[in-house]
């Protein structure tokens, strides 16, 4: 070591040799410090989150001055106003998913929906018992929403739910909240874009789901006053009336007992209302709001008479009451309900809610306080048919009061009372009154008690006093409007069982309860409105009631004269006064079911017919000996108006004479004065009408199809009926029979009527016919214009087929009414001999009576129609410029049609049988209101004094020939039947509303 080198200790620190500071005491503990820094710190951040943790830094804050909202993801929220605090609190709301609870819940009840964040299903045993106790009658959908607060929770808050996809119908949905100890209902309504519900002021739950209500039939029944039947049978439930509060606040009145009413089945409650004498006493419900100590005491009044009586609840129908007293109302439904206890059900009836700006008012009853208490809300529904349609209050108003009040406690209540408004008031009428205001317009046109035999009565609508029904379609309630004598217009809405199904809609429309109808066995009410009671759940809509008029005349003894249905737009009447002297009593009632049945008559007048001045005799008189007549030699095709005659040629009978009609002689049978009528579906004024003109014969075309549906199956109603009435009024019957089944035509055209294939059906028809009525029908027409394609089946025209068909029901007829006459199917004129379309009638009878017709008819039957041509003109001669067509042919003349068909019977020796016209006539449609439709032109050529003038002297000139039997003019009545415009109209003697036109007169008129 050099002498300049100074020792150093090693306990003596070296300048140039310092330690860093982080090595340092100091150093050490500061990094300590920051370490336990870090660590916390970490623990305040994501994942530990110590802050969220310990303090809920990551839930929204709530203050109790501002409030706030809450918004979940998926669109649940919770808002919050201020001052319902009182603290600041934090909110969390969390979706869960509820659907894969395999064990706990099931598809059938929770539908899976994944919106927003959605936690697993909490494992807290609280969650699970609200998962395992779903409320009854509903269905909840996934997912569920939870809610956490983390201080002292709100008192009230707004909810705001998504509506989960699956519901379809939002007018269904609701929203329930779990407590802690059961689901509830929470009031909510749908908002207006339909995609949420929202709840304001509801307690804070700790679960909140939307649900929708479980299918069910609804519940319907009847309200019963005490001027209802009883016979009927009643549905399971039953409001009966008859209790009334008086003015000290008792009970007072009775009601029927529960076991006089219904068996034990059925749910009985009785009504309490504050109705006397049809007056709403209003003060005695407010005398009775104010004091506390009465509210009591009347709830445990009523409560006691429905233990001691036997009912199973009472309903509470309290009108008009205070607004308010609002709260006090609702504090006598606590009471009641209180009172009652769990065995007695409570019902209040409510009025329906009125628009108040762009919400509801209910006045004097809190819809939501009410529903909480009462097991039932009853709802009236409005009677004015524009409550119904798209802009009406109904449904606006329902799909408001589901979320005020649980849809499964309203039950609506609809009236069976029409109703008639004015611009002030509205008041119920019964059904039957309703349709006399709509009917009591019908007078009688020149009044007047002695009605001379052929005078005619008329009943009509009074012109200046007409009243025209209307159908309102949303609610499909007819209606009308009429002035009363001071001049106020009246709108009548008539209440039925159509439009009542139609209201009743809404109960299923929003899962409501059901419904009860008020007024349904009150006398004069549509009387089909009880028995929908059991049907109306099912959609089965009513038909539209049919209005008619039903005019009826009946004779002192209560005899039916005469019937008749018309429409109410065409409510007018005729009836010509018979011959028969007597008492007549008309009347004119109004139906709702098309004539079945009367709903009262509406107009009634009595006529006394007096004993006529002759008295007519079917005798025929002198004999004189036929006209000549030559023998054809063309037989040109009927055309149409205006068109040419085609000429065909036709042999002449091989041993008749070329002209002239032999002398008769003796020929059997007789003269008589006869009809067709149209009777089936019912009219039994024709008797009259036919007794009236002095005739003694009615023919009515009996269609075998009808009768016999089925072989062996036998359908005699309306021949009774007929055949009846016919006997009763002293007329001879003919029958004319046609149109075979069609299980009597196998393989048969059934597109037009034919003749059967095996002709001994036919005659077995027959048979059971003519034995049916032996003794009460005179004479058989075996078929009818057999000579024409569409009456033959579109078969072969075949004179020899047809003579079998005769041969067999000739000998049918025989063994079962030898008395009856059997007449020959009379051939149709048709001026043409084609083969395919038609036969000339005049061959047609020479191939009849070739084929045997002789043997088998008791009289020849004829159709001698007259077409534009007089009855007594020549066809070989008679030209009219004015009618140019179907001339020059004797099918076209009723002379010429008689003498041909007459020197064809003696040609062939059958001689000694007359003819018996079962058709003949001349069309006219002057004053029928309508032209003659196509083919039947001709007939505008003929006037109606030709048509009365011409039958006339065709009856006069057949009575004198000597050879003609009965004679049957086509037609009465198939004006009024098938309408002015048919084509068988225009051949009637009666115009379509039953008067009669001038050939009816003549007729009456003429010498018998």
């Amino acid at each position: 070591m050099s002498e300049n080198q100074i020792p150093i200790s090693d306990n003596e620190p070296k300048s140039d040799q310092r330690a860093p500071f982080w090595q340092g005491h100091l150093a050490q503990y500061g990094l300590i410090a920051l370490a336990i820094a870090l660590v916390i710190t970490s623990l305040w951040l994501p994942p530990v989150s110590l802050g969220n943790r310990l303090f809920h830094w990551d839930i929204p804050r709530i203050t109790a001055a501002e409030g706030g909202s809450v918004v979940h993801l998926s669109g649940a929220r919770l808002d919050i106003a201020p001052g319902v605090l009182e603290g600041d609190t934090r909110v969390l709301i969390e979706a869960i998913d509820a659907s894969g609870t395999a064990g706990v819940l099931t598809a059938d009840s929770i539908v899976a929906q994944a919106q927003g964040a959605i936690v697993a299903l909490p494992d807290d045993e609280s969650a699970q018992a609200a998962l395992s106790s779903l409320p009854q009658g509903a269905t909840l959908y996934s997912p569920f929403y939870s809610v956490s607060t983390f201080s002292d929770p709100p008192a009230a808050a707004t909810l705001s739910v998504p509506l989960p996809y699956e519901i379809q119908n939002t007018a269904m949905a609701d929203l329930y909240a779990w407590d802690g100890q059961s689901w509830r209902w929470l009031p909510a309504q749908t908002t207006a874009d339909g995609l949420s519900m929202q709840s304001a002021g509801a307690p804070l739950p700790a679960l909140f789901a939307v649900g929708t209500p479980v299918a069910s039939e609804p519940a319907v029944g009847v309200i019963l006053r005490s001027s209802a039947t009883t016979d009927s049978e009643l549905p399971g439930l039953i409001t009966v009336e008859g209790w009334t509060l008086d003015a000290r606040g008792a009970v007072t009145g009775t009601a029927p007992a529960p076991d006089s009413i219904a068996d034990g089945g059925a749910q009985v409650m009785v009504s309490i209302s504050n109705v006397q004498d049809g007056v709403i006493r209003s003060d005695l419900v407010d005398n009775l709001l104010i004091d506390d100590g009465a509210i009591t005491a009347h709830a445990e009044a009523i409560a006691s008479r429905v233990q001691s009586e036997g009912y199973d609840g009472v309903e509470l129908a309290y009108l008009d009451a205070n607004p308010d007293l609002r709260g006090e109302f609702t504090a006598l439904v606590r009471a009641l309900d209180a009172a009652l206890g769990p065995d007695k059900a409570l019902a209040v009836r409510v009025p329906f809610a009125q628009r108040s700006g762009d919400g509801w008012d209910t006045g004097g009853y809190e819809w939501q306080s009410i529903g909480e208490l009462a097991d039932l809300v009853r709802i009236p529904l409005p009677a004015d048919p524009a409550a119904y349609g798209a802009e009406g209050d109904v449904d606006s108003m329902l799909a408001w009061a589901v979320g005020q009040i649980q849809r499964s406690r309203i039950q609506l209540v609809a009236s069976a009372y029409s109703h008639d408004a004015t611009a002030s008031s509205t008041a119920p009428i019964s059904y039957e009154t309703a349709l006399n205001l709509l009917t009591n317009n019908i007078e009688v046109e020149n009044p007047a008690e002695l009605l001379l035999p052929g005078q005619t009565l008329r009943l009509g609508t009074d012109p200046d006093n007409q009243r025209t029904l209307e159908l309102d379609a949303d609610s499909q309630v007819s209606w009308f409007q009429y002035r009363d004598e001071s001049g106020e217009q009246h709108t009548v809405w008539m209440e039925t069982a159509r439009s009542l199904v139609r209201k009743l809609q809404a109960v299923k429309r929003y899962g409501l309860n059901g419904a009860l109808i008020d007024g349904a066995l009150d006398e004069g009410n549509d009387g089909s409105i009880l028995p929908l009671v059991a049907t109306w759940q099912q959609d089965e809509i009513p038909p539209v009631p049919e209005y008619t008029m039903l005019w009826r005349v009946q004779d002192t003894e209560g005899n039916m004269i005469r019937e008749a249905v018309t429409s109410l737009e065409d409510a007018k009447f005729a009836w010509v006064a018979p011959q028969r002297p007597g008492g007549y009593e008309v009347s004119a009632a109004i139906s709702d079911d098309g004539g079945v049945t009367n709903r009262g008559i509406v107009a009634e007048v009595g006529v006394q017919v007096p004993t006529p001045t002759y008295t007519p005799t079917p005798m025929p008189t002198a004999t004189p000996e036929p006209t000549a007549t030559a023998a054809p030699t063309r037989t040109p095709a009927p055309t149409p108006e205006g068109g040419e005659a085609q000429a065909a040629p036709t042999p002449a009978p091989t041993t008749a004479p070329a002209t002239g009609v032999p002398a008769a002689g003796r020929v059997g049978g007789y003269f008589g004065y006869g009809i067709q009528a149209h009777i089936y579906g019912g009219d039994a004024q024709i008797y009259g009408l036919i007794q009236g003109m002095g005739f003694n014969w009615i023919k009515q075309q009996v269609e075998w199809k009808l009768v016999e549906p089925e072989k062996g199956n036998y359908q005699w109603g309306d021949l009774d009926r007929i055949v009846g009435g016919a006997r009763a009024a002293g007329l001879n019957v003919l029958l004319s029979v046609v149109k075979a089944p069609a299980w009597a035509r196998p393989g048969g055209d059934l597109s037009v009527e034919g003749p059967p294939a095996n002709p001994q059906d036919f005659a077995d028809f027959l048979s059971a016919l003519a034995t049916r009525y032996r003794g009460r029908v005179q004479a058989y027409e075996v078929w009818n214009e057999q000579n024409l394609h569409y009456e033959w089946g579109n078969e072969p025209i075949s004179a020899s087929r047809y003579v079998e068909l005769l041969r067999v029901s000739f000998i049918a007829l025989k063994n079962a009414d030898p008395s009856a006459v059997v007449v020959s199917g009379a051939p149709t004129p048709t001026g043409m001999n084609d083969g395919v379309i038609a036969i000339d009638d005049r061959a047609y009878l020479e191939q009849m009576y070739k084929a045997g017709l002789a043997r088998y008819c008791d009289a020849v039957g004829v159709h001698p129609s007259g077409y534009n041509n007089p009855p007594d003109a020549d066809w070989r001669s008679w030209s009219d410029p004015s009618a140019p067509t179907f001339k020059g042919h004797p099918s076209f003349f009723f002379r010429g049609t008689m003498e041909s068909y007459r020197n064809i019977m003696v040609a062939y020796g059958d001689g000694g049988k007359r003819l018996w016209p079962t058709e003949f006539g001349w069309s006219t449609f002057e004053n029928l209101g309508a032209s003659a439709p196509a083919g039947y032109e001709y007939a505008n050529h003929n006037t109606e004094g030709e048509q009365a003038a011409w039958l006339v002297t065709a009856f006069q000139m057949a009575r004198n020939w000597g050879w003609v039997g009965p004679m049957f003019v086509w037609n009465l009545n198939f004006a009024p039947v098938s309408g002015p415009a048919n084509e068988k109209a225009g051949f009637g003697i009666l115009r379509a509303d039953w008067s009669p036109r001038p050939s009816y007169s003549a007729l009456q008129a003429m010498p018998k």
